[in-house]
């Protein structure tokens, strides 16, 4: 057994920290240390002991800072936290050891959960609404996590509830204060997938940072994959501070669009726009919960709509007493699925009209094929008009452009709900409330749309009459006279 980076390198020997704790298996590795299963001699109990990395004794002031985050994170005391039983220090061996001694929760983390597939909503909502309860509890004590992210999180599943613990209180604070020291060691403090903006920028955390994670662990939760993948870790921080996810419901046909809401919010950029604190998000988890259980089940079938490909997960950075180097492994007694949670599983969301938003490149696609219909048809019209009016096609081309498109628009979205473009992307428009088709809804959006699309060539060619008319003066023909081929005269007989 070896404990690099920890000060300790025992070899086979069973090593005992302070003349207390047997220290035994690893259960786990990461940038904020390792984690052993103990055995406390005193009170004869199994244990879990993480020991910190050994340059971090190299740092003055850090024995303080380490002893004061610990003794924060023992004052918690909640059903969905893990305890913090006892600190030290251990001198003995090449060189002196720090270590948190810790509650061993058995179960499965999150992210071994996720990498099964995503949950339903219901099931989601018991495991956030656990965690947004102990960051309600912590954050009322003054103690900001830092790393909220599935493999911090084990749940355990009965024939009753979900419940969950959240690891490693305290330890993201303790080395984010230390994170100019640490660059040096390429140590990273939290996992990007789930890191807030002002926490990618390095800004001091605040409650609210740990909202945006929990949104971020929800949205996993939903959708089986993280907001935000990238090629490097730099990639997926430039996301989180510039990019907008895409709504759970259109990665996740079938998800209720008021579960959008509640998860964009958490994670909005700024601070101040997410939910002011872990209780606020917990009220608006219970009341779209409450709404979903309520509304009857609905016969309907959504549409697919822009499915991401899948990709490589998101590698956790940091390991607590039931995760593997890997972040993903714990022992096999604890990798049992219970029955009820493979059930769970099985049990997917009604579904209901209109609750599917697509999203932005499906409504992109969307557009395009309506683009290419509407320039496919406009010169058949423009040839069709220029022989009925003896004109010139192409003097016709533009407005028939717009005519064909405004037609398309009205006539497809009153009767259709769908343009051609729509219809071979999965998309259909209906009304806000109804669920149903448009009609005189769709007539207007048609209008409005065209208004917002042609007004801006009217305004053009308004410009450029304006422009000739005032360098060249009346004599000089307007557009619409160069393409009619006419002009505008003095009227002899007075208008008679």
């Amino acid at each position: 057994m070896s404990m690099q980076g920890t000060g300790y390198t025992g070899g086979d020997a069973v090593r005992v920290l302070s003349d207390r704790y047997e220290v035994h298996e690893l259960l786990g590795r990461g940038g904020m240390g390792v984690v052993h299963r103990a055995v406390d001699r005193e009170l004869g109990r199994t244990v879990a002991v993480k020991l910190l990395p050994a340059e971090l004794l190299r740092q003055p002031g850090f024995r303080s800072r380490f002893r004061r985050e610990a003794r924060a994170a023992a004052g918690l005391s909640h059903p969905a936290i893990a305890v913090v039983h006892d600190m030290g220090e251990d001198a003995r061996g090449e060189e002196p050891v720090l270590y948190m001694v810790m509650e061993l929760v058995s179960g499965r983390t999150l992210a071994e959960t996720i990498a099964d597939g995503p949950l339903a909503p219901d099931h989601a909502a018991a495991v956030i609404g656990e965690v947004l309860d102990a960051l309600d509890h912590s954050h009322g004590r003054g103690v900001v996590h830092r790393d909220i992210k599935p493999s911090n999180i084990i749940t355990q599943r009965t024939a009753s509830r979900t419940t969950a613990k959240v690891m490693d209180f305290g330890i993201a604070r303790l080395l984010s204060e230390s994170a100019t020291r640490l660059t040096a060691t390429g140590v990273l403090i939290g996992t990007p997938s789930y890191l807030s903006p002002e926490q990618a920028e390095g800004k001091e955390a605040d409650e609210r940072s740990d909202i945006y994670s929990a949104g971020c662990v929800l949205y996993e939760l939903l959708t089986g994959q993280p907001p935000f993948r990238g090629d490097s870790a730099t990639a997926v921080l430039l996301q989180h501070l510039q990019r907008t996810p895409e709504p759970p419901s259109s990665v996740r046909p079938g998800i209720p669009a008021a579960w959008d809401a509640l998860v964009l919010r958490a994670m909005a950029k700024r601070p101040q726009d997410r939910y002011e604190g872990a209780a606020a998000m917990r009220a608006a988890l219970d009341t779209v919960t409450e709404e979903a259980s309520a509304r009857p089940p609905r016969q309907w079938t959504p549409t697919v709509v822009d499915r991401p490909e899948p990709g490589d997960p998101d590698t956790p950075l940091a390991s607590h007493p039931t995760v593997s180097s890997s972040g993903r492994s714990v022992p096999s007694a604890a990798r049992t699925v219970p029955a009820a949670t493979a059930a769970a599983r099985e049990r997917k969301p009604a579904p209901e009209p209109g609750a599917v938003v697509a999203g932005a490149r499906v409504r992109c696609k969307a557009r395009l094929i309506d683009l290419l219909v509407t320039l496919a048809t406009a010169p058949l019209v423009a040839a069709l008009l220029s022989a009925l009016f003896a004109l010139r096609w192409w003097v016709l081309l533009l407005p028939s452009f717009l005519g064909v498109s405004l037609v398309h628009e009205i006539g497809a979205l009153a009767l259709f709900g769908r343009t051609v473009g729509k219809r071979a992307a999965g998309l259909r428009v209906v009304g806000k409330e109804s669920g149903a088709r448009p009609g005189p809804r769709g007539v207007l959006r048609a209008l409005v749309f065209w208004v917002l699309h042609g007004f801006p060539w009217l305004v053009l060619v308004w410009v450029v009459d304006l422009v000739l008319f005032l360098r060249a003066g009346p004599q000089r023909p307007l557009l619409a006279d160069r393409f009619a081929g006419t002009r505008v005269v003095l009227d002899e007989d007075g208008g008679r």
